[in-house]
């Protein structure tokens, strides 16, 4: 927040994967709640980086375990991560082992104004990675056609 431009600079260095890894340290969760706030700051413009990092898998990974505040900031970087996805391989590399989080979180229980909010967070990334699938899908078969 206090310098929009330092996401980028931490994208530049690599630092993308390494604050991925802090994930994996659940040791200090205060660490890991500081990493997920930063992510899905990062989230908005570097997306790609994020991707690559494999950020969709390792934030989800330890959903469970959240409060339901950062369930929905995770969620948040999930949909921004999901967003822009352009190509079938993105899937197959970057998010596939976090789409079983993705759906038990739309399984979630609870009649609260947050719980429904994390469940259309949760719906919505589902929607963009199935958008690029059947786009995969429509390119293929026209491609197909013209053989």
């Amino acid at each position: 927040d206090i310098n929009p431009r330092l996401s980028l600079s931490i994208v530049k260095q690599g630092g993308s994967k390494m604050i991925c890894n802090k994930l994996l340290n659940v040791e200090y969760f205060e660490t890991v709640e500081v990493a997920i706030k930063v992510l899905e700051k990062m989230s908005y413009e570097n997306y790609q980086s994020l991707l690559e990092a494999k950020c969709f898998i390792y934030i989800l990974q330890f959903v469970d375990f959240f409060d339901l505040n950062l369930r929905k900031t995770v969620l948040k970087c999930c949909l921004n991560l999901t967003k822009y996805l352009f190509d079938f391989s993105q899937i197959n590399s970057y998010i596939k082992e976090g789409i079983p989080y993705l759906i038990t979180l739309v399984k979630l229980e609870g009649g609260g104004d947050l719980e429904k909010s994390i469940c259309d967070l949760a719906i919505q990334s589902i929607n963009n990675i199935l958008n690029c699938a059947k786009n995969f899908i429509c390119f293929i078969t026209g491609f197909m056609k013209h053989i």
